[in-house]
């Protein structure tokens, strides 16, 4: 769980009752939100079986085989069948922000 989910999720507990002493709807929003943003975080970060979806060319990634390779950059241009060996696939993460 990332820091902006559980600061979500803590600003959702020291919401106040609405006048009725039930849940605001300020509260409902933004768990919603950081639920919404859980499922995206883990969507992000899983590895995609190539039997489900190919990687998108022209795009780098982590490929995994199960045969010995455990992960590797690839760039992807003239097709997956370069990669045929790997199982599964994931999106690199974003690059790290410049160290000043």
């Amino acid at each position: 769980m990332s820091e902006l989910v559980k600061e979500l999720l803590r600003i959702a507990e020291i919401i106040p009752a609405d006048e009725d002493g039930d849940v605001s709807e300020a509260e409902i929003v933004i768990r919603a939100a950081a639920l919404r943003l859980l499922e995206l975080e883990k969507k992000a970060s899983r590895w995609v079986p190539v039997s489900e979806k190919a990687p998108p060319f022209d795009t780098r990634i982590l490929l995994y085989s199960p045969k010995g390779i455990c992960a590797h950059v690839a760039y992807l241009i003239e097709g997956f069948s370069d990669a045929a060996y790997c199982t599964h696939w994931m999106p690199l993460p974003p690059p790290p922000e410049s160290v000043k």
